[in-house]
């Protein structure tokens, strides 16, 4: 009875399960995602779309990247892709431009993750009226794998040359517009996207770094590694500890743009060596030829008692191996520290 029972109930559901299968519709894939636009400068990300939109703001001659995000999610169809930008160079001055680099585009998701994609790139220049507009078109005409993808356009916010772009105003930004940006498989999206507002700022002084430390009681050990795009001279300057100005060292004459990179000793110019002379505050300057006329200070440095205390260890671990007349040198400079120590800040 119960098997009999069981029957009656179990056959009629599989006949009508699959009956059901029979007749369902195909699996229907959702439609191919739209874009998403950013512009990246350095590692600040500015969104753009959808929107709303961000300013995006880059330095004269500074490097961005326009991002479009979209991706491929239907395995039955190949993807494509067409991007399209343009912007005008004002009475083709090169100072009113920007320079196309490159493109790259790549998956970022799925099983190609890592993966590139081919990029056809046309590239443009077409008079319009007194000025010049310049086009850049990236596209991909058919690939078969699926997953999120980027599309890159890098920039560079200088003209010809390499002369760097005017900083713009706040109420005249420097524009880049969209011509056209789709992407499809089945169906094609294309959307409409607002033109990329991008403030030029002025190029800083100076970018990078500089890193002072005590080589001895009399000279500082500088580190630096910078990128100058003003002034004339860099300038070592030593003060007391109540920042009375005591004597300066140029360290760097130069014309800028100028790139330097280097470790080097610095003693306080003072002569002879002796308490007056060492050092107790230190700081770096870019100046113009008048090393009065300051224009950026880099990096400043305290002696305090840590760092005496650490030349105090160090005189003691080269003493056993000190000839005579290091000896003489190295007990006068412990002398002279002890005579600042009361002096010296903690």
């Amino acid at each position: 009875m119960r098997i009999e029972s069981l029957k009656r109930v179990f056959i009629p559901f599989l006949f009508a399960l699959a009956l059901s299968m029979a007749f369902a519709p195909a699996p229907v894939y959702p439609q191919t995602g739209g874009w998403q636009v950013e512009v990246i400068v350095d590692n600040t990300v500015y969104h753009h779309h959808p929107p709303p939109s961000e300013r995006a703001q880059v330095v004269q001659g500074g490097t961005f990247i326009i991002r479009h995000t979209s991706s491929w999610i239907e395995p039955e169809y190949s993807g494509s892709y067409s991007i399209s930008i343009y912007w005008d160079c004002y009475e083709n001055h090169p100072y009113e431009n920007f320079t196309f680099l490159y493109t790259q585009a790549y998956f970022i998701s799925g099983e190609n993750a890592g993966e590139a994609i081919e990029n056809t790139v046309i590239f443009q220049a077409l008079p319009v009226g007194a000025h010049t507009r310049y086009a850049v078109s990236v596209s991909n005409i058919a690939d078969d794998r699926d997953g999120q993808f980027n599309v890159d356009v890098v920039m560079r916010a200088s003209g010809a040359g390499g002369v760097p772009h005017i900083p713009t105003p706040d109420n005249a930004p420097a524009i880049i517009t969209y011509g056209n940006l789709e992407v499809a498989e089945s169906t094609i999206v294309n959307e409409d996207v607002d033109p990329i507002e991008i403030k030029v700022l002025p190029l800083p002084p100076w970018t990078g770094t500089a890193v002072f430390s005590l080589e001895n009681l009399y000279a500082v050990c500088l580190e630096k590694n910078l990128d100058l795009n003003e002034g004339s001279k860099l300038v070592v300057k030593f003060y007391t500890w109540w920042d009375g100005y005591e004597n300066e060292s140029v360290i760097e004459n130069f014309v800028p743009p100028w790139h330097v990179e280097e470790i080097e000793k610095v003693p306080n110019p003072t002569l002879p060596w002796c308490h007056k002379s060492a050092v107790k505050k230190a700081r770096l300057d870019m100046t113009t030829d008048n090393t009065e006329n300051v224009i950026s200070t880099i990096a400043s440095f305290t002696v305090t008692r840590d760092p005496l205390i650490g030349r105090v260890r160090a005189i003691k671990g080269f003493w056993p191996w000190a000839s005579p007349d290091e000896r003489d040198k190295l007990w006068k400079e412990l002398r002279d520290i002890r005579g600042l120590w009361a002096y010296a800040p903690s």
